[in-house]
């Protein structure tokens, strides 16, 4: 059987596991090959669109990658202002959701109520393949700008006071490695490593951005008459204060929050927020891509992994990125480790998506007020 297995196994199949062991390739190390493999999947990616009978050769790279990055095989280690200057140089490189300005902000991140863990593999030494940062705090975060902040350093607190760790970033380090998933693991490891060194932690949650909730909000808001329906009499009535506009509709508001910072305005963005929490809860929980699968794709990950919606917070990134991609919002998956495996299994077998009271209570009154703006489109 094994060799008839080897006699099927395509010739190209073969070189590639050369480039991994090393075997029968002079030129290069175990760790150069494997770098090689993740740059020329990288290649191969783009250029599949373009020649789609590179397409197989694809698959069966990331079939390989899928078995030689095996979390048995990935070592989890917590970065620390004393690890390798090319290591930290690539975090700040790879940082993928709220940028790294300077090597003083990547120490702030390092600070003693900060954590940053990362796998790495034997084949890639000095190499992060995924990074978390963490926020040790004394409750639930609700402000990006307040973790990020580097200005105020004498409110740090003693890590073995925190009862909370706050996940504010996830950020993958290699383009080759696309569709091989270790983000769970490491999120499931950084917590029960926290658990273990800190054991007042009790409560692990996320602070995350809507990526998609922009661009999909400025689309419902771009409809016809959708404020009337999407807004309250009283909330239209501070609104139309608020934006100081002869003519208030969506295509104004859209404008409103388009043409200035939000925290610059704190008549406006107290105007918006009945209406972002409700139209940023109906996105998480109603708005769907393919089939039963949310349309965001963090609530696709975070879900799938076993967290549930915890809580939307309105002004919670007033970043420049943060209001064009989430109009500002932000919001905690929560990880009941007690329940991590349930909640993976209701999600991926019936689609159902855990939510907390409030969040489903903002749903389910965004959705009747969609409804009733697609029953005027079509009568």
């Amino acid at each position: 059987m094994a060799l008839l297995r080897r006699s099927l196994c395509p010739a190209w199949i073969k070189m590639l596991k050369c480039f991994n062991s090393g075997v029968e390739l002079d030129t290069f190390s175990k760790s150069t090959g494997m770098r090689f493999l993740l740059d020329f999947r990288t290649d191969l990616m783009h250029n599949a669109k373009t020649y789609p009978l590179l397409k197989p050769l694809d698959l069966d790279i990331k079939e390989l990658f899928q078995t030689w990055f095996d979390f048995g095989f990935l070592s989890m280690e917590q970065l620390t202002w004393s690890s390798s200057a090319t290591t930290l140089n690539q975090v700040i490189q790879y940082e993928a959701v709220h940028k790294i300005a300077s090597w003083d902000d990547l120490r702030h991140r390092l600070e003693k109520d900060r954590r940053v863990y990362s796998f790495f593999h034997p084949r890639l030494p000095g190499t992060p393949l995924i990074f978390v940062e963490v926020a040790l705090q004394l409750q639930i975060a609700g402000s990006i700008q307040r973790i990020l902040d580097t200005t105020h350093p004498e409110l740090a607190i003693d890590p073995a006071e925190a009862t909370v760790a706050v996940f504010y970033s996830i950020s993958n380090t290699q383009v080759g490695l696309q569709g091989v998933s270790f983000g769970n693991l490491l999120i499931k490891r950084v917590a029960a490593s926290l658990q273990k060194d800190l054991p007042n932690i009790k409560t692990f949650v996320t602070l995350s951005p809507l990526p998609g909730f922009g661009v999909w909000c400025r689309d419902k808001l771009g409809e016809p008459d959708s404020l009337k329906l999407l807004v309250k009499p009283e909330e239209l009535a501070a609104l139309k204060d608020a934006s100081s506009v002869s003519e208030i509709n969506g295509a104004a508001i859209v404008a409103a929050i388009d043409n200035q910072p939000l925290k610059d305005d704190p008549k406006l963005s107290a105007a918006l927020e009945p209406l972002m929490l409700r139209l940023g809860a109906h996105y998480l929980v109603n708005a769907k891509g393919r089939g039963t699968s949310p349309i965001d794709p963090v609530a696709r990950f975070h879900l799938a992994n076993g967290a549930y919606i915890h809580k939307l917070h309105w002004m919670a990134d007033t970043s420049p990125k943060g209001q064009q991609q989430s109009i500002t919002l932000m919001l905690n998956y929560y990880y009941d480790l007690s329940q991590i495996e349930e909640n993976h299994e209701n999600f991926a077998h019936n689609g159902y998506i855990n939510a907390t009271d409030e969040v489903k209570a903002f749903a389910r009154e965004a959705q009747a007020m969609l409804a009733s703006l697609a029953a005027g489109a079509l009568g």
